[in-house]
């Protein structure tokens, strides 16, 4: 080979490894960590736009929806993808309207309250003069409607008129009525009634 071209083969070898390590020098290293980005997007099940395109039926199908994500690892460019149905709006309504109901407290009858206008049992005179005195312990069905129903002797007093003066009082009196869950409702109650001679009488 003569000498010129020697020459000439060996200045383009030697421009070809020039370039290549320019080249190689100016590459941007590559690194060893892995950097992970993660994209979330909603997608619209494909069931529901299978189904129908009217607008009347697209309104009674609830929208049902999947959550997507999507996980890029830049290393090797793979992707992993997670999918998980949301929980129907209708389900959390329900709940929410079932933990909203509340009992009402269950409450006494009451016989005490000014508006009923109960007057006070009448004192026997014969009791009176004897100076007769006790407690009767009544036994009353108050009903729904607040009235008396029966009327029983639960306590005598160890005085049978005075007795009788209780049970007659409490028969025509009425009452503020047992509530059970807000309802009025039966219930038997006890009403004590004291007859007690004042200095003056």
């Amino acid at each position: 080979m003569p000498l010129s071209q020697r020459v000439s083969v060996i200045a383009a070898v030697t421009f070809l490894h020039l370039i290549i390590l320019f080249n190689y020098h100016h590459v941007a290293p590559i690194s060893g960590t892995h950097k992970e980005m993660t994209v979330s997007f909603v997608l619209q099940d494909a069931t529901q736009s299978t189904e129908t395109h009217t607008p009347t039926a697209r309104q009674s199908v609830p929208h049902k929806f999947k959550q997507v994500t999507v996980s890029k690892v830049e290393s090797d460019s793979t992707y992993s993808l997670v999918s998980s149905e949301s929980v129907p709006a209708n389900i959390t309504e329900t709940t929410a309207v079932q933990a909203s109901t509340l009992s009402l407290p269950d409450n006494e009858p009451d016989y005490l309250a000014a508006y009923l206008n109960n007057s006070a049992p009448i004192y026997p005179v014969v009791a009176r003069r004897l100076g007769w005195q006790g407690k009767v312990l009544v036994s009353v069905e108050v009903l729904a409607d607040g009235r008396a129903g029966q009327v029983k002797l639960q306590h005598s007093s160890g005085h049978p008129v005075l007795d009788d003066a209780a049970i007659n009082a409490v028969k025509d009196w009425h009452f503020s009525p047992a509530r059970h869950a807000g309802q009025p409702v039966d219930k038997w109650f006890l009403v004590p009634i004291p007859f007690v001679l004042k200095e003056s009488e």
